[in-house]
């Protein structure tokens, strides 16, 4: 019975020594008690290097983490300011600068002849269509189609009369540019026609009251030109444009020497126009063309939609 309080003491004790053991800062404190003196101060210092070894480890770890999020987040809250028109280089056959040479699209417009030179089918007014679409970086092929509605009043020995002209005019063609320049693009371009082209004239009193005639046939034509990219928005396109009769056929009605005039025909002239983009798709587009044959002037403007 006597021993009991002094066997609890001892268990006591020894709790005490566990508890602050475990309670050290180094953890082995206790253990190392009886080490050398040298050989203690090299573990403190490796025990107290630890955490901060650890914490430069958790910074790293915690910057890395960090930069990857960065790198995650930039694309997203970074925003292309620059036009899609003027890039150095476009995904596809997709040209640079704000021109209509290398792009895909459509449009739709008219314009009005007037004519000096005695025809007697003087300012016609025709609609066309156009369809421009790349094959590779340098070619685009072209189709259009152009309908010329011309009336004119007339005066014959105390009769007046109307004639008139209805003309349709299919064409498909290639233009290569010389190079993808985002400002200047020198280009030749190269097409075959299909016209089909009605002529009359409606006289009352005549006999008979309505004369008229048909032409039908293929023509080619060229063009050298350069389009500019004066500004993001805004392009210009100038050269000069020659065309020239392969056959016609003439209707039996046709009046003597008709087939004459278009014999070896050829015509040559200029053109200037402009585009000026509303939005990254829409586009406006005015301008003219002259021809030295026949000293007219033709002026005109559509407006199309770039895909």
């Amino acid at each position: 019975m006597s021993g009991r309080p002094w066997f609890g003491c001892i268990l006591v004790v020894l709790a005490l020594l566990l508890v602050t053991g475990c309670q050290s800062p180094t953890g082995s404190a206790v253990v190392s008690s009886g080490q050398p003196r040298e050989l203690r101060q090299l573990n403190e210092v490796a025990d107290t290097s630890e955490p901060s070894s650890v914490r430069a480890q958790n910074s790293e770890a915690t910057l890395g983490i960090s930069e990857s999020a960065d790198s995650l987040l930039i694309p997203a809250s970074q925003s292309t300011s620059t036009s899609s028109r003027l890039p150095s280089k476009t995904s596809g056959n997709r040209s640079a600068g704000s021109g209509r040479l290398g792009k895909p699209y459509v449009s739709l417009g008219g314009h009005r002849g007037y004519i000096d030179g005695g025809s007697e089918y003087k300012n016609p007014t025709a609609v066309r269509a156009n369809v421009n679409v790349p094959i590779d970086q340098l070619t685009d092929f072209t189709l259009q189609g152009v309908f010329v509605s011309s009336t004119n009043t007339f005066v014959h020995e105390g009769l007046s009369g109307r004639e008139y002209a209805d003309v349709d005019v299919l064409s498909v063609g290639l233009q290569r540019r010389f190079s993808d320049n985002p400002v200047v693009n020198p280009y030749v371009g190269g097409r075959l026609e299909y016209s089909d082209a009605t002529f009359g004239a409606r006289v009352p009193g005549a006999t008979p009251e309505q004369i008229y005639f048909g032409i039908e046939g293929i023509s080619w034509g060229l063009d050298f030109g350069c389009e500019v990219s004066a500004s993001e928005q805004m392009s210009m396109r100038l050269g000069l444009r020659i065309a020239a009769v392969i056959d016609f056929e003439f209707s039996e009605s046709s009046p003597p020497g008709m087939e004459d005039m278009f014999t070896d025909l050829v015509t040559t002239g200029g053109f200037l126009s402009s585009t000026v983009w509303l939005t990254d798709n829409f586009f406006i587009d005015f301008g003219g063309q002259f021809t030295f044959r026949a000293d007219g002037v033709t002026l005109g403007g559509g407006a199309g939609y770039s895909f």
